[in-house]
């Protein structure tokens, strides 16, 4: 998505507040440059007339002028900062909406590829960025421009001269600015991008520090951090250094300006051109002018880092989904869970073809293990059945429902899925259960716990189902983060069960209480378990046997033990290795 175009759409709901804001914008910022001209009447004023009656008058005058001028001001500002904390929260609102509705849509393959606090970085540049844009807009390119504006009407008063010095000076100024800060865009998008690998650095050690502990590796990922480190301030003083490059052009051309003006404003004062009071307008406006152009300049030069941080995280976030819903795609219905897989070729991206031209069917309700060495194909075997990637040929089908035509939604929903290593959410017991049904009461989340023979340890624990499980559950055992995520693939209770190893984490009394409530659980449902332990298959309908994509061996336990070939191996190996053990 265009940045532009971004911006656009996520104040685009909220342009009346930021009409309303802009307006009491212009009466304070005209009030800046009413001021000089208040004073130029004042001392011509005073200069024009000595009578101690007059001069009574004309304190009166300008106390009044300067009330007035000070309190519309300060209305204006009052006003437009109250507009300003109202809605810009709600377009920060907004900001972060779009994005993790973006998030939503993108694949797990995207996920797998992007550090999780790099991604977070960039959101939280994004979100930051578009409000900081948002200030400036309103709070510095606006007024410079009324600015400008008035400040010309103002200094015509004096001389056209002046007018010209300043338009001509104020042109070529903006101009240069201009051209000078496209450099800063380019070096702010370096700055973030370095930014989000250090956060992205960061958060890989600390999730993974346990393994830093473990493999006593401190040295190799302290020196890792500190070239991240090295690069990301690397790009920050190159960014900082062009910045102080463009504060010295931004000062030479100030003084410039002054020595000009002051000169031509001195030379006409002393051949009586001009009054004191248009010396004291004129060169008040000069510095008003000069003073909003510094701001302007330094505010440009931060808009175009600004936007440089934000385009560098739309676009990485904002790219096109791996898997997109059809327009006209409908919601899934399972019924018996029966499966096809219909001449199915798949290929990862620059990689052999994995599958080419796979029939398969499962009939529904039938349980159905998938084994085979490691890279055999089981892994993306049911990837493409959760259309976490598109298939190059053929077509999966669920009761003869072809999943492409249908939403992910509708089609997850209708699948319940037991991966090897499981993660939970920083919450608490009760929450991370309940997730598998939402809508489910504390009864039918107890109950799923009991049958996930998770309930009484629960039970055992100071706040129970309120205790919290720690950052992907790290308070857990694996072997208890595991019953948590069986009792909420219970609760979800879908007609497709998919297991991944789902006792492998279990001690044995705990796996054969796990292994009666899964066998009790999955009787109505089709049920695809991967296994690596022979054991845990032996007593399925089916057995299918992967190997470089390919579906060698297909039938029962029973049946492939006496075929010599891949199954038959694996079983004698695992057989060989528990006496080995033992």
């Amino acid at each position: 998505m265009n940045t532009n175009n971004f911006i656009i759409s996520v104040l685009r709901p909220y342009h009346k507040y930021l009409f309303i804001a802009l307006v009491f914008q212009i009466i304070s910022t005209l009030c800046i440059t009413g001021q000089p001209y208040i004073i130029k009447i004042i001392i011509d004023l005073m200069t024009g007339s000595r009578s101690i009656e007059s001069i009574f008058y004309i304190k009166i005058f300008a106390i009044t002028l300067v009330l007035n001028i000070l309190f519309m001001r300060s209305s204006g500002i009052f006003f437009e900062k109250i507009l300003t904390i109202n809605f810009i929260p709600k377009v920060k609102q907004e900001i972060y909406m779009q994005v993790i509705k973006k998030l939503f849509k993108h694949s797990l393959n995207f996920y797998s590829n992007n550090l999780c606090g790099s991604l977070v970085n960039k959101i939280n540049d994004i979100a930051e960025g578009i409000i900081g844009i948002l200030n400036i807009l309103i709070d510095k390119f606006l007024i410079t421009f009324l600015v400008l504006i008035s400040s010309i009407s103002a200094i015509q008063l004096v001389n056209y001269k002046y007018t010209v010095i300043i338009i001509l000076w104020a042109f070529i100024f903006i101009f240069i600015s201009y051209k000078l800060a496209n450099r800063i865009k380019i070096l702010s998008r370096s700055s973030s991008l370095e930014r989000s690998k250090l956060t992205g650095g960061l958060t890989d050690i600390i999730s993974n520090m346990q393994d830093v502990k473990l493999f006593t590796n401190y040295i190799l990922e302290y020196n890792n951090i500190l070239s991240l480190i090295f690069r990301s301030s690397k790009a920050n003083i190159s960014r900082d250094w062009y910045n102080i490059k463009l504060l010295i052009i931004q000062a030479i051309s100030f003084l410039t300006l002054t020595i000009i003006y002051t000169s031509f404003l001195v030379a006409d004062y002393t051949n009586n051109n001009i009054t004191a009071g248009d010396f004291s307008l004129a060169l008040g406006i000069a510095f008003i002018v000069m003073d909003n152009l510094s701001g302007l300049s330094r505010s440009f030069h931060r808009l175009m880092e600004l936007f440089g941080n934000v385009s560098q995280g739309i676009d990485n976030l904002f790219i096109k989904e791996e898997v997109v819903d059809k327009d006209n795609d409908s919601n899934l219905f399972v019924k018996s869970g029966e499966i096809y897989y219909k001449n199915v070729s798949f290929k990862y991206d620059n990689s052999l073809k994995l599958f080419s031209d796979l029939n398969l069917k499962i009939e529904g309700g039938s349980k159905v293990g998938l084994v085979g060495y490691s890279g055999g194909g089981k892994s993306t075997f049911i990837k493409l059945l959760l259309r976490y990637y598109d298939i190059q040929y053929g077509s999966i089908e669920i009761d003869k429902q072809n999943i492409a035509e249908f939403t992910q939604k509708s089609l997850h929903q209708s699948i319940s899925i037991l991966p090897q290593e499981i993660s939970l959410f920083h919450r608490n017991i009760m929450e991370n259960i309940r997730y598998g049904n939402i809508n489910a009461n504390d009864e039918e989340v107890f109950k799923a716990a009991k049958e996930a023979n998770i309930h009484d340890f629960i039970l055992t624990l100071e706040n129970g189902y309120d205790t919290m499980v720690g950052e992907r559950g790290i308070k857990l055992s694996g072997g208890q983060r595991q019953r948590i995520a069986i009792a909420r693939c219970i609760l979800k209770n879908a007609p497709i069960l998919i297991l991944d190893e789902a006792t492998s984490h279990l001690d044995s009394t705990s796996e054969k209480l796990i292994q009666v409530a899964l066998h009790n659980f999955m009787k109505d449902k089709t049920a695809i378990i991967i296994a690596h332990r022979i054991s845990t298959v032996m007593g399925l309908d089916r057995i299918l046997v992967f190997d470089n994509g390919v579906i060698v061996e297909d039938g029962k336990h029973s049946e492939l033990i006496k075929n010599n070939n891949i199954y038959s191996k694996l079983w004698q190996t695992q057989i060989d290795g528990f006496f080995i053990g033992k």
